[in-house]
């Protein structure tokens, strides 16, 4: 990931209107915050969420038909197994929410939208 990546997709932010923002977890892209900053766009830092064993999930609005929302263990064999790793369901999981936004293209590197 460099700065000119970065600036792609600020470009391709612009062209669609949407805010131009970046969200990543650190330790999956350790190379995308140099490359933010070298863009020109200042980095926010902020810690994850985490709930405790003994903090019940909070409830969440009905889910649109087809969405399942759960609480995800650190065990579960949703979650990828070792950093820059993910399991097909998740990358599935991820395609198909993709492609569900407004402006899911298909464009780089994944599948395309169908």
């Amino acid at each position: 990931m460099s700065a000119v990546d970065v600036n792609r997709v600020r470009a391709r932010q612009r062209e669609l209107g949407i805010p131009e923002s970046f969200e990543w977890v650190a330790e999956t892209a350790p190379t995308l915050r140099a490359a933010v900053e070298q863009a020109g766009l200042a980095v926010h830092e902020h810690p994850l969420m985490v709930l405790g064993p003994d903090v019940p999930a909070p409830a969440v609005p009905e889910p649109a038909d087809g969405v399942v929302v759960r609480t995800v263990g650190p065990d579960d064999p949703v979650l990828p197994s070792g950093a820059g790793r993910s399991s097909p369901d998740l990358r599935r999981a991820w395609h198909r929410w993709r492609c569900s936004r407004p402006g899911g293209t298909g464009r780089g590197g994944a599948r395309p939208c169908r």
